[in-house]
C-alpha cells in the first residue's frame, strides 16, 4: 500500500516556467550581461505564450501607424492650399508661365515633403507617450502572471498622477542622456581613438538610459522618485547595460522599433520580477 503523506509531485510545466522566470540571478558580470541582453528577446518569447496580451502590444503601434499615415496623406492633400496663401498658382499660358507652374508644382511637393517629415518626427518622438497607457497596462499584466500581484482598481485621478509621474520622470531621463552625450562628444577631439572611445561609451551610456526607461512602469508603481529609479538601476549595471544592449538590437531597424517597444517594456516587467523576487528591487506596490 502506497503511504500518499510521502508522495511528493514532480514540478509541473508552469513550476518549471516560473523558476526560469524567477530564479536565482547569475553571478559575474559577463553572465549578468548576457543575461540582461536576452529579456527583451524573452518579452518577445513570453507574449508568444501569453496571447491574450498581444493586443494591449499590438494597439500603439497601430496607432502610432495611423497617425503617421494621416499625417502623410493631409500633408500632400494640403500642401496646395497652403502653397496657395504664399505663392498663388501660376496660370500656363506661354512657355515661361508654363515654367513657373512646373516650379510651383516642384515647391509644392518639396513643402509636402518637409511637413510629412516633420511629422513623422513628431509622431517618432511621441511615439511612447502614445504606448504608455498601454505599456502600464502591460507591464502590470505581466506581474499578475509571474509574481502574482493583482492589479489595484482603476482611478482616473491615480491614472493621471502616475501617467504624469511617468512623463516627467521619462523627460528628465532623456535630458540627462543628452547632457552625457553632450560631455562624451569632447572625446571626438582627440583624432581616431576619440572616436572609438565615444562609441563604445555613447553605446553604453544609451543602453543604460534605455534600460531605465523599460522599466519605468514597474518603478512608477513602486513610487520611486527619478533619483530612486537611477539607484536601482544603477545598482544592476551590467544586467541592465545588457538589458538596453539587447533593447537597441530589437530596435535596430528604423520604424521597426514602433512595434517592438511594448515586447521591450514587456521583457523589461519580466526583469523587475525577477529582481524583485530575489530581493534586488522592490516588490510592494504604493497606492
Amino acid at each position: 500500500m502506497t503511504d500518499d503523506s510521502t508522495h511528493i509531485e514532480a514540478p509541473g510545466p508552469a513550476d518549471e516556467l516560473r523558476q526560469r522566470l524567477l530564479g536565482p540571478l547569475p553571478t559575474g558580470r559577463w553572465k549578468l550581461l548576457l543575461t540582461g541582453f536576452s529579456y527583451p528577446f524573452r518579452g518577445v518569447a513570453f507574449l508568444r505564450r501569453e496571447p491574450m496580451l498581444i493586443p494591449l502590444a499590438v494597439m500603439p503601434a497601430v496607432l502610432n501607424l495611423a497617425l503617421a499615415v494621416m499625417g502623410l496623406v493631409l500633408a500632400f492633400l494640403q500642401a496646395p492650399f497652403v502653397m496657395g496663401l504664399l505663392w498663388q498658382r501660376p496660370e500656363a499660358v506661354g512657355f515661361w508661365s508654363g515654367s513657373l507652374v512646373g516650379l510651383w508644382v516642384v515647391v509644392t511637393l518639396l513643402l509636402g515633403t518637409v511637413v510629412a517629415t516633420l511629422w513623422l518626427v513628431l509622431v517618432y518622438a511621441t511615439a511612447g507617450l502614445v504606448a504608455t497607457p498601454f505599456t502600464d497596462y502591460l507591464t502590470e499584466q505581466v506581474e499578475l502572471r509571474v509574481l502574482g500581484i493583482e492589479g489595484q482598481d482603476f482611478r482616473f485621478g491615480r491614472f493621471v498622477r502616475d501617467l504624469f509621474w511617468s512623463l516627467s520622470h521619462s523627460a528628465l531621463n532623456v535630458l540627462a542622456w543628452l547632457g552625457v552625450m553632450a560631455l562624451l562628444l569632447l572625446l571626438n577631439v582627440v583624432p581616431v581613438l576619440g572616436s572609438m572611445v565615444f562609441g563604445a561609451l555613447s553605446s553604453t551610456a544609451t543602453a543604460y538610459f534605455l534600460a531605465r526607461e523599460m522599466h519605468d512602469g514597474c518603478m512608477t508603481r513602486r513610487r520611486l522618485s527619478w533619483l530612486g529609479k537611477q539607484r536601482l538601476v544603477a545598482s544592476q549595471a551590467p544586467l541592465m547595460i545588457g538589458f538596453g544592449l539587447g533593447t537597441m538590437v530589437l530596435f535596430w531597424i528604423p520604424g521597426f522599433n514602433l512595434i517592438m517597444l511594448p515586447f521591450a517594456h514587456v521583457g523589461g516587467a519580466l526583469l523587475y520580477c525577477r529582481l524583485a523576487h530575489n530581493g534586488h528591487a522592490p516588490l510592494e506596490r504604493m497606492g
